[in-house]
C-alpha cells in the first residue's frame, strides 16, 4: 500500500495547532476531505487540554503561538508517545526554531507557504511508516473494502463505479457530516465534473443501496448545503 492509500484506509485523528484562522481552516478542510478527523486548536493550552483526553495518530504543530511555544508541546507529546508522527509548521526564515523542534522530537518540518497536497503527502508518508493502516471502513451493515475498492451491504456487493465508491467512502468516513457539491467535486481530484454530475452519482448510489435492501442508511439532501449520510437508529 502506497502513501496515497493511507488516508483512504481509515479515519486517523489529527491534532492541528495553528493560530492563523484562515490557514488552519483550509488545512482542516483539505485533510478531512482525505478522510482524516482533525481537531483544530489555535492556542497551546487548548492543544494541551485536547491531548489529555484524546490520543491522536499524528500532530501538526505551528511553532509560534499567542500563548506559548509549539516546540515545548512537541517535547511533551514525544514524552507521552515515542512513535507518534509530529510535523512542525514553520516560517520560511525560521530555520533555527525548526532545528530546535527536530531536537525536541519532531519528525520533520514544512515551511510556509506550502502546498496542501505536499502537506497531506508528508503526513500520509509518516503515518505509513509508524501506523498499521486499516483496510476497511464500516457503518452499520455497510462495509467498504478499500484495497479492493468494493462496497458491501450485508455482504452483498453494490457494484459501484470508481467515482461512486469514492463519494461513498467520503460519506462513510464522516457519517452525518454535510458535504457541499463543491467539497464532493474536490474529493474527486483530477476529474472534470459538474455539480449536476455529482447529483447523478448520488442518485446512482441511492438506487444501489436500495437494491441491496439498505433501510438504515440514507444519503439525504440538505437544502441549500449539500448531502450527508444519515443513519436510522431503531
Amino acid at each position: 500500500m502506497d502513501v496515497e492509500e493511507v488516508s483512504k484506509a481509515g479515519s486517523f485523528a489529527i491534532l492541528l495547532l495553528e493560530d492563523d484562522k484562515r490557514l488552519g481552516e483550509t488545512i482542516r478542510l483539505n485533510l478531512e476531505l482525505r478522510n482524516f478527523k482533525v481537531t483544530l486548536c489555535s492556542h497551546v493550552q487548548t492543544a494541551r487540554d485536547a491531548i489529555k483526553v484524546q490520543t491522536f495518530a499524528a500532530y501538526l504543530l505551528d511553532i509560534e503561538l499567542p500563548d506559548g511555544d509549539g516546540i515545548e508541546l512537541c517535547g511533551l507529546i514525544r514524552a507521552r508517545d515515542p512513535e507518534a508522527p509530529i510535523l512542525l509548521i514553520t516560517a520560511r526564515t525560521d530555520e533555527q526554531n525548526a532545528l530546535r523542534g527536530l531536537s525536541a522530537g519532531a519528525d520533520d518540518y514544512i515551511r510556509k507557504p506550502f502546498g496542501l497536497r505536499e502537506l497531506a503527502l508528508r503526513l500520509e508518508k509518516m503515518l505509513l511508516k509508524y501506523r498499521r493502516v486499516q483496510p476497511k471502513l464500516q457503518v452499520g451493515q455497510l462495509e467498504l473494502c478499500l484495497d479492493q475498492r468494493q462496497a458491501l451491504y450485508a455482504g452483498r456487493d453494490l457494484q459501484l463505479g470508481r467515482k461512486e465508491f469514492e463519494l461513498l467512502r467520503l460519506f462513510v468516513g464522516h457519517p452525518d457530516r454535510v458535504y457541499s457539491r463543491h467539497m464532493l467535486l474536490d474529493s474527486l481530484q483530477g476529474e472534470q465534473l459538474q455539480d449536476r454530475t455529482i447529483d447523478s452519482h448520488i442518485s446512482h448510489l441511492r438506487r444501489k443501496l436500495a437494491q441491496a435492501g439498505c433501510q438504515d442508511l440514507h444519503i439525504v439532501s440538505v437544502y441549500g448545503e449539500g448531502y450527508r449520510l444519515k443513519r436510522e437508529v431503531s
